[in-house]
C-alpha cells in the first residue's frame, strides 16, 4: 500500500540535479530519470544509479577504479555486480556503494535524499551530453519511503 501511495514521488520532469558522495568524493551532476530503469542491488534492494567510466574516474579512488576495470575484464570480489537487461543485451554492471545522494528534479522545489545506493559503471557512454547519470524512479520511491518513516518515527 505504501509503495502505491509513493508512486507519485518520481518527478514528471526527466532531468534532475544529483549531488552524490562516493568514496568521500562529492560531485554534482545532471541525471536523466528513466521510468524503465528498475535497477536495484539484489541483496539490499538499494537503488542503482548508472554512470560511464569518465564520471567514475572523477568519483572513485584509484584502487576502486582499478577494481571496476578488472571486473569489466573478469571478476573481483570488491565490487558488486548488478544484473541488467535491455532490449539489445543482458549482463552485469560493476557497482560501488555510495554514501548518499540528493536528487533535485528540475522545475520542482522538492529534495529527495537517498542514504543507501549503488553507483554502477557502464563501459558505454551515457546520454547526449546534457546528462551524466541514469537515475531510476526507484531512488525517488526509496527516498520518499524513508522520509515518511522519519516523519512517523519508524526506524529502518
Amino acid at each position: 500500500l505504501i509503495d502505491r501511495l509513493l508512486r507519485t514521488a518520481a518527478p514528471a520532469q526527466r532531468l534532475c540535479q544529483v549531488r552524490l558522495q562516493v568514496c568521500s568524493q562529492c560531485k554534482e551532476l545532471t541525471g536523466f530519470v528513466d521510468s524503465g530503469n528498475a535497477l536495484v542491488e539484489p541483496f539490499s534492494g538499494a537503488p542503482v544509479v548508472v554512470c560511464d567510466e569518465g564520471v567514475a574516474a572523477q568519483l572513485l579512488d584509484w584502487e576502486l577504479l582499478e577494481a571496476v576495470h578488472q571486473l569489466l575484464r573478469g571478476r573481483t570480489p570488491q565490487i558488486r555486480q548488478i544484473p541488467f537487461s535491455t532490449i539489445s543485451q543482458n549482463g552485469l554492471l560493476p557497482a560501488v556503494k555510495g554514501e548518499w545522494m540528493i536528487l533535485h528534479p528540475q522545475g520542482e522545489g522538492t529534495e529527495y535524499r537517498v542514504e543507501e545506493f549503488y553507483l554502477a559503471v557502464s563501459e558505454q557512454p551515457l546520454g547526449d551530453g546534457s546528462w551524466k547519470l541514469l537515475v531510476g524512479e526507484q531512488a525517488f520511491h526509496r527516498a520518499a519511503r524513508q522520509q515518511t518513516k522519519e516523519r512517523i518515527g519508524v526506524s529502518r
